[in-house]
């Protein structure tokens, strides 16, 4: 059997991937068969209705072995960080489906948000120390894609919370969208550390770029500190130096909650007025960084063009003009400014799909934001966990698709399809399956008969799912194909297990009739334990009620309570509750009875077993074969035993009884 992997990228060409060239003979067509998962398996057939010319078709290709190609898909998305990642969010996932709509609902929500945004960023770190810990290009290669794939999953995650849950009310946004920029940012903290531990910080040369984004991210007591370690700052002198000082520590800065907008308000366009009136005086003309800072605190646009590599991108430029000139704005009304920002940074900044994804965020048009995550991130864990949480905040309750489904479940069932076709997460995906009203235990249903079980441990995982499932059918299904994997095996306790298991009677009737068969040949039984634990809840057939009984007769005989032993032996034939193919076993296990000193048959028991061995001759159910004249000497010298133990048990009934009567 050949093997071919082929791995579907989404933000790179499809031409990118390999291609499995299958050779298809005149006469034959390539069929494929789903095998699971996500993968088929492609094999050749012949094309059509049989022909007349299917022989010769037979005869030129009887040489020739078919070969099965195995064709998988979206396989390489999952190594021990991203594993760690589908279990880690799974938790979040059923957390967040307990979660009542009302009061405190959003507090909820945006607390296991920011619980998936940890897993993300746990995630990131392991795939940098995977990455960094690895020797293989190809793999440091394929690292770094998914790292920055993750980064750019926490960065839409984040503005995600901050626009549908946390300011879903149209509050004030800046203090989240600075938050929002730091924790994205995290070089800055970096260099401004780096810069302060030198002995000659403004040599530095990020001295002052790093000055000015601490600012532009609202970091005003950082930049104060740097500001403070220039040599030009005298203390005890108002300069510009001291002037810039005063201006970052009046600057008001909101945070969640504090000052109602209007007296926020009212305080900053104080602060801005003196910002202009002191830049109007020319107090910085002659200090050119600090000329710059100080019509960045204006929300100078030419200063802020200027600044503009500084920011990195458009989406931060918006932030910190807005944080100076509008730092009130709500989060509906961003929209209005995000073109304007891509603008301000050139038309040579080329548009990718980040910003697309980030500009259809702004205007709120989430299906936009769903089409574009799910066409371009080349997995479905972002979109799938990211709609689930929009919808559990009512943003996607009006977006319904055209077929029966939510939005919400064709994005789970397709990132659990993903899962399913990994040995380790189907238990992972089945969860996600439960979640979906309208297709979910259907698709939970195809995948489950699918998996082919490796061990009773996985069986048993799979039926506790099935059982969880409502899917009592594909259960005993299981069961029968685990009993006749094992009963292949020669493993025949485990197969009388797992047919119990199925409830099915008929089934579980034929291996105990299998263990029968085992024991009328070899005179022992195949597996002990699993027979002497069977209890009545078990006994779902004449089949199983015989196997019980027999055994138990065994016990009876093995602990000399041969009276009780002679009884069910009996009860078994008389009662027809032992299939008829098993009587002269029967009849064979009564000879060590009828040679005890004591007489364990009565009179009545004794015609009753007579009569059994006339009908065992008279059915021919000896099972002797004509052609084995050894086999039917012995079964014949049998036969001749039994009429005479039972004769003689006959008269030794007889004499006890007129003794007794006596």
């Amino acid at each position: 059997m050949s093997s071919a992997s082929i791995l579907l990228p989404s933000d790179r060409s499809i031409r990118d991937a390999p291609v499995l060239t299958v050779p298809e003979p005149w006469g034959l067509m390539l069929s494929p068969t789903w095998r699971g998962g996500m993968g088929l398996a492609v094999h050749s057939t012949a094309r059509g209705r049989p022909t007349s010319d299917a022989p010769m078709l037979r005869g030129a290709f009887a040489g020739t072995k078919p070969a099965i190609h195995e064709i998988a898909w979206a396989q390489k998305e999952w190594n021990v960080c991203t594993r760690k990642l589908a279990n880690q969010s799974h938790l979040v996932f059923m957390d967040l489906q307990e979660i009542e709509p009302g009061v405190g609902q959003n507090q909820s929500l945006a607390k296991l948000s920011r619980r998936y945004r940890a897993i993300i960023h746990a995630c990131v770190l392991d795939l940098k120390e995977a990455a960094n810990a690895s020797g293989d290009d190809s793999l440091v290669a394929k690292y770094d894609t998914q790292c920055q794939l993750f980064e750019i999953t926490e960065l839409i995650w984040h503005l995600s919370e901050i626009l549908f849950i946390e300011c879903v009310s149209g509050s004030r946004v800046i203090p989240y969208l600075l938050e929002w920029l730091r924790w994205h940012k995290p070089e800055v903290s970096e260099f401004a550390q780096e810069i302060a531990n030198q002995l000659a910080p403004d040599r530095h040369p990020e001295y002052w770029n790093v000055i000015k984004l601490l600012i532009l991210h609202g970091r005003t007591e950082e930049a104060r500190n740097l500001l403070l370690q220039h040599p030009a700052r005298k203390h005890g002198v108002y300069d510009a130096y001291s002037s810039m000082d005063e201006l970052l520590r009046k600057m008001p800065l909101q945070s969640h909650g504090t000052h109602s907008v209007s007296e926020f308000n009212l305080r900053w366009q104080q602060w801005r007025e003196e910002c202009l009136l002191r830049l109007s005086e020319g107090q910085f003309v002659n200090h050119g960084h600090l000329q710059h800072i100080a019509q960045l605190l204006c929300g100078d646009r030419d200063a802020f063009c200027e600044a503009r590599d500084l920011c990195g991108s458009w989406y931060g430029l918006m932030v910190s003009r807005l944080l100076f000139s509008d730092p009130v704005i709500r989060a509906l009304d961003l929209r209005l400014h995000a073109e304007p920002s891509m603008a301000l940074m050139g038309d040579d900044v080329e548009v990718g799909v980040l910003d697309n994804i980030l500009l259809a965020m702004l205007q709120y048009n989430i299906p936009e934001v769903i089409s574009l995550i799910s066409s371009s991130f080349g997995n479905w864990w972002s979109i799938a966990h990211l709609a689930d949480l929009l919808h559990h905040a009512g943003q996607l309750e009006s977006h319904q698709l055209e077929y029966g489904s939510s939005m919400r479940e064709f994005l789970l069932l397709e990132y659990a399809s993903s899962l399913m076709s990994h040995t380790s997460l189907w238990q992972v995906g089945a969860d996600y399956f439960l979640q979906c009203p309208v297709y979910g235990k259907h698709y939970l249903e195809v995948y489950l008969d699918r998996i082919a079980p490796e061990s009773d441990m996985m069986a048993i995982k799979l039926l506790r799912l099935c059982n969880k499932s409502g899917l009592e059918e594909l259960a005993c299904s299981i069961c029968k194909k685990m009993a006749m994997q094992a009963k292949k095996n020669e493993r025949m306790g485990s197969a009388l297990n797992w047919a119990i298991r199925s409830k099915d009677a008929s089934f579980s009737a034929a291996i105990a009739d299998k263990f029968l068969s085992q024991y009328a040949e070899s005179g022992h039984f195949p597996c002990l334990d699993m027979v002497d634990h069977l209890n009545p809840a078990m006994l779902i057939n004449d089949q199983m009620i015989f196997l019980a009984k027999y055994r138990e007769f065994h016990r009876l005989y093995s602990s000399s309570q041969l009276k009780d032993s002679a009884e069910l032996l009996v009860s078994l034939l008389t009662s027809r509750l032992a299939p008829k193919k098993y009587w002269f076993m029967l009849l064979i296990d009564c000879l060590p009875l009828l040679e005890l000193d004591q007489v364990v048959f009565a009179s009545d028991q004794t015609y009753e077993l007579l009569q059994c061995l006339e009908e065992v001759e008279e059915l021919g159910l000896l099972n002797v074969s004509d052609d084995d004249m050894d086999d039917k000497a012995a079964h014949g010298e049998k036969v001749q035993l039994l009429r005479i133990g039972l004769a003689t048990n006959l008269a030794r009934a007889f004499l006890d009884n007129d003794g007794a009567g006596r």
